[in-house]
């Protein structure tokens, strides 16, 4: 993309939030809608799990169809060792909740954006915020592509769902408020195959710890 794009709103950040608003804009008016995502979803995302409850939300915005096999496997259970050593199992068939589930975090974002695209929004991929104007009742967000070109939009309104980098609220001064000092540590592992023993449940894995807690989930 290069010049100026004008829109209504225009969603800072690609992930579950954004597309979801997005999704929503589309879905229930007629706003003309642009999703700037700094990524093109080509590289592992963390958040590899997820309620059943998140099916509704997606029938909401009319995107349930994006829980395909490619991007998705059931939860049977949630295993929990939490307050001592001893994990708790609890079977998703008994919460009358229907099964979790297990993401692949970059084919799910990557589907829910391209359902933007599908209904007529715009889709910037690979493009970082620069410098935020305003201009009458209108915002003016400068952006960068991968390769350095230099692109506009033009909206009446903005959203910041870009997480914790907060880029929009940055380049507009909003002060931050830090609620604790936690951080979070990702690591991934392949499966022990040819080990001789049963193969990986299909279930979240949480745990506590005297310095935290800790979760596992296999992805698809």
């Amino acid at each position: 993309m290069s010049g100026e794009l004008e829109v209504d709103v225009a969603v800072v950040g690609g992930g579950p939030a954004g597309a979801a608003a997005a999704l929503t804009l589309l879905q229930y008016t007629a706003r003309r809608v642009a999703v700037i995502e700094r990524s093109g979803f080509d590289q592992p995302r963390i958040g590899e799990s997820t309620a059943s409850s998140v099916v509704g939300l997606l029938r909401f915005v009319g995107a349930s169809h994006v829980l395909s096999a490619q991007t998705v496997h059931a939860a049977c259970a949630s295993v929990a060792a939490w307050g001592g050593p001893q994990p708790m199992v609890r079977q998703a068939m008994l919460t009358g909740q229907g099964d979790g589930l297990l993401l692949d975090r970059r084919a799910f974002d990557a589907r829910l954006c391209g359902e933007v695209e599908a209904r007529g929004g715009r889709v910037l991929l690979r493009h970082g915020l620069g410098r935020v104007t305003r201009d009458g009742e209108h915002w003016r967000l400068e952006l960068v592509g991968a390769t350095g070109e230099p692109a506009a939009v033009r909206c009446r309104f903005a959203i910041d769902a870009s997480g914790r980098t907060a880029s929009l609220a940055r380049r507009l001064r909003v002060r931050s408020q830090r609620d604790d000092a936690m951080v979070g540590v990702a690591l991934r592992f392949a499966p022990r195959a040819g080990t001789g023993e049963p193969a990986e449940l299909a279930a979240t894995l949480v745990e506590a710890t005297p310095a935290g807690w800790w979760y596992t989930a296999p992805v698809p």
